[in-house]
């Protein structure tokens, strides 16, 4: 190794033989990047003071489309019940106000199936979400615009461990304060 370097505290006037003797490289091949497998491992070698796992879930539209009112901040919620109808990769996820009303709303029937305490996990909070496919919905079927009928599916990355910003539900809450997240059946 050259120490040389070390001798003269001057600046650098910019100019690296090291690098500009190096040969251009190519572009990756078209197509390659596609192959590239998502990794939720750590490969830092050095310890964090505040490590956060950020994990993302490809979220099943609702028919009412409250997962369109998700915002980052949210504590989130996932529903583990029995879902043996459909097999795919995409999770049931609400945030507190959605769970709030689909607890409340005992008018609808075709929310009773989700009215069960037990199957819904606290998951962690969001933290930003993209839409899945290039699919539109449809605006209006009078209006002829072409899109899909199908509302297009969201990733939503949803910080599971590790410091994060939550959403202040609370505004009457003062610092220091603990707050606890319960289940009451309010009948």
């Amino acid at each position: 190794m050259n120490t040389a370097f070390l001798s003269n505290p001057a600046p650098s006037n910019g100019y690296d033989a090291v690098l500009g003797a190096m040969a251009a490289q190519a572009a990756p091949a078209e197509g390659s990047l596609g192959n590239f497998n998502a990794s939720v491992h750590n490969r830092v070698k050095q310890t964090f003071v505040n490590p956060v796992a950020t994990y993302p879930f490809l979220v099943r539209p609702w028919k009412q489309r409250w997962e369109q009112g998700f915002h980052t901040a949210d504590l989130m919620f996932i529903w583990k019940g029995d879902d043996t109808a459909t097999k795919s990769n995409s999770v049931i996820l609400a945030n507190l106000p959605t769970l709030n009303h689909i607890f409340t709303r005992t008018d609808d029937e075709a929310l009773e199936v989700f009215r069960q305490p037990q199957h819904w996990r606290y998951i962690g909070v969001m933290r930003n979400s993209a839409v899945a496919s290039h699919r539109l919905p449809r605006i209006s079927d009078t209006q002829g615009r072409g899109g899909n009928q199908r509302p297009a599916e969201r990733i939503i990355n949803i910080d599971v461990r590790g410091s994060t910003r939550m959403f202040n539900y609370w505004e009457s809450a003062s610092p220091g304060e603990h707050l606890h997240l319960v289940w009451r059946d309010w009948k």
